[in-house]
């Protein structure tokens, strides 16, 4: 097969049009960013793996928003508010598992800190797909599709930021909990309120993700780190592989090409582009 590889200096066009426009990032692709060897395993087992909260590289995860409103809460609510609360950030942390995107598909910020290839997801698509997880126990239908969920970043010194979680959370905290429904539905509620909140040093990252908790599940263990899987059940969902700026893009290029040009027409449709950012590049991914 005769693959066109394009290029891309910066920005792509819908990247482009989004930012001068609405500011929203809703209709772009979505971007993972991995190497050679990720790339070929998500497209060839069709698998994306979500990562346990704890082992991603931000220590605040899930929690940036809880230690500042469990302090207050202590301070101002009685000890069975905390309680809930408590209870409530345990049951949805049990299980937290994420996958990141940045909407940008050619960023050096993210090219020097993930790797030399990222994958450009229809976010679209993903949201309309049957979700299906898998783990040691096997496949499992899930009934909601991965949100498109922005993040959300904040500066924890930023008083009224916190205050509006605040409120929200303690609103959260006067519920009424007798029934597992309704413990369910509050920490569902808790989850989406605070699993998309990010120091707002991590802002760079420009992250959009897919979020799964609240479920039972055996996690894969790996390198010491704990991983779900996620079926991507209509492979139109990959859209685009940009292959980032480094000492052996070319060498990589025609790795992507040849790995695509095994897979038959399976991925025919997909973009390739090289990106041409003047970085040198780590040599090794």
């Amino acid at each position: 097969m005769n693959r066109e590889i394009k290029t891309v200096d910066y920005l792509f066009p819908e990247e482009k049009d989004s930012i001068q426009y609405n500011g929203e990032m809703t209709s772009c692709l979505k971007y993972h960013y991995t190497n050679v060897d990720a790339l070929k395993n998500i497209l060839n087992s069709r698998r994306f793996w979500l990562t346990y909260y704890k082992h991603l590289n931000d220590k605040t995860e899930g929690t940036l928003i809880y230690e500042k409103v469990i302090d207050r809460l202590k301070e101002e609510e009685s000890k069975k508010v905390v309680d809930k609360i408590e209870k409530i950030h345990s049951l949805a942390t049990k299980n937290y598992y994420v996958g990141s995107f940045c909407c940008f598909g050619n960023k050096l910020s993210q090219w020097r800190a993930y790797g030399n290839i990222n994958i450009g997801f229809d976010f679209v698509k993903f949201k309309e797909d049957i979700v299906f997880i898998e783990d040691t126990q096997g496949i499992h239908h899930e009934s909601a599709g991965p949100p498109d969920i922005k993040c959300i970043y904040i500066d924890p010194s930023d008083s009224d930021a916190i205050e509006n979680y605040y409120k929200i959370i303690l609103n959260i905290a006067h519920e009424n909990m007798d029934t597992i429904t309704i413990l369910q539905h509050c920490t569902l509620t808790y989850g989406n309120v605070v699993f998309d909140v990010k120091h707002i040093g991590f802002s760079e990252e420009s992250e959009y993700r897919v979020l799964r908790f609240l479920w039972k599940v055996k996690p894969f263990h790996i390198s010491n780190k704990s991983y779900v899987k996620l079926i991507i059940s209509d492979e139109k969902i990959i859209r685009r592989i940009v292959i980032g700026p480094s000492q052996e893009q070319e060498k990589t290029c025609n790795q992507v090409i040849s790995f695509l040009d095994s897979l038959g027409p399976t991925y025919q449709h997909v973009e390739v582009y090289r990106s041409t950012i003047p970085y040198i590049g780590r040599k090794n991914y």
